[in-house]
Parts: C-alpha cells; structure tokens; sequence
C-alpha cells in the first residue's frame, strides 16, 4: 500500500504503510523506501512552507 500511496503523491499516507510494513517484517528493502519517501515528503513541505 506504501507503494501505492507514493505514486499518488501521498507521501504521508506512505510513510505510514511503509512504518507499518517494517513492523511486521523489517526488511532492507523497506527501510529505503521509508528513507526515501521521507526524504521527498520533507522537501515537499519545506517547498510548500517557502511558497507561502
């Protein structure tokens, strides 16, 4: 589901599935996926905040 959220631009919704996931089983894999949809939803924000 992280997946899918991230390619709706959902990256918080994506942050969350991925967290879940890794709860379940920790895995590599997952770990940089949360890596990396955190990074972009960070840089999102800080975007979003500079705009206004």
């Amino acid at each position: 589901m992280g997946d899918e959220c991230r390619k709706h631009a959902d990256f918080v919704g994506a942050i969350v599935e991925y967290g879940e996931a890794l709860k379940i089983k920790d895995s590599v894999a997952g770990r940089e996926k949360l890596e990396a949809v955190s990074r972009v939803g960070a840089d999102n924000s800080k975007n979003a905040v500079e705009k206004n």
